[in-house]
């Protein structure tokens, strides 16, 4: 087997390191213009270290706005997605991998032919029908809609179909129910996908800004993305706010991905597709 030379390892590290820094830098930029006054983001050349540190951009929207309710607002909705979600699209991938019932392959076809359908198809009548039922500017019109989806139940299914059946057969034989079966057998044995599905969903929960945007119109009830948007008006395009906005509404989503990093690693893999 002929071995790397160390020249062409320096290599392929040089451009991995310089590839980490670019993607690095737009997070670093938000970091530390969050900290300096709206005055200094025009400066050029600009500072890459915050001469004149202050924290009144956190000030002002903690204070002047309902930003502290937003970041609530997407906290409480992107807990409550996630929950629905892992709940919903394991029991339907449980359902498509482990049971027999009259025409599986197809409802399973018909599910998985549903994420070709963009958005924009689906956006005016799910929202004629939010209005009909009462539901606009509530926190079920966001959650409840998308939490079963298509590929949160493909995921769960290629999961579940590598425990064993003998297993399910015993936890039956011994007096348990098709849903002790579910809770006692199928989520402990699927912990590491139904931690990868949770990381993803909360992410799409977390960032969702069209939906948001179309059935919440009361500033208290936005989500923290839409309410970045709307500042950038009633604040006159303070960029500064808008940075530290953003910096405070990217902190959860990193924390929750440094947590489960372990699970998402091991879900991704663990639900991989077999050929």
């Amino acid at each position: 087997m002929n071995q790397v030379s160390p020249f062409k390892k320096g290599v392929v590290y040089f451009l991995l390191l310089v590839g980490a820094l670019i993607s690095f830098f737009p997070f670093y930029w938000m970091l530390i213009s969050s900290f300096k006054p709206t005055a200094d983001l025009f400066k050029f050349p600009p500072d890459l270290i915050p001469v004149h540190f202050t924290l009144a951009n956190f000030e002002k929207l903690l204070t002047q706005t309902d930003f502290a309710r937003n970041l609530i607002n997407s906290l409480f909705i992107a807990i409550c997605f996630t929950l629905l979600s892992v709940f919903l699209c394991s029991l339907a991938g449980y359902a498509f991998a482990k049971k027999e019932f009259p025409g599986r392959n197809i409802l399973f076809g018909i599910t998985i032919a549903t994420m070709i359908l963009p958005f924009e198809i689906t956006l005016v009548p799910l929202f004629l029908t939010i209005v009909k039922i009462g539901w606009l500017n509530s926190y079920q019109a966001v959650i409840v809609p998308f939490a079963a989806s298509a590929w949160g139940i493909f995921l769960m299914r290629q999961a579940l179909s590598d425990i064993p059946g003998e297993l399910l057969d015993m936890a039956r034989i011994d007096g348990a129910s098709e849903f002790q079966v579910y809770y006692k057998i199928v989520v402990p044995v699927a912990k590491p996908a139904l931690a990868a599905l949770a990381v993803l969903m909360f992410l799409q929960s977390w960032n969702d800004y069209l939906w948001p945007l179309i059935v919440l119109n009361d500033n208290k009830m936005m989500t923290a993305p839409v309410a970045l948007s709307v500042f950038k008006s009633s604040l006159y395009a303070d960029y500064a706010s808008i940075a530290a906005g953003s910096l405070l509404s990217s902190l959860p989503v990193m924390i929750l991905f440094l947590l489960l990093q372990r699970y998402f690693i091991e879900g991704a893999l663990f639900g991989s597709i077999k050929g």
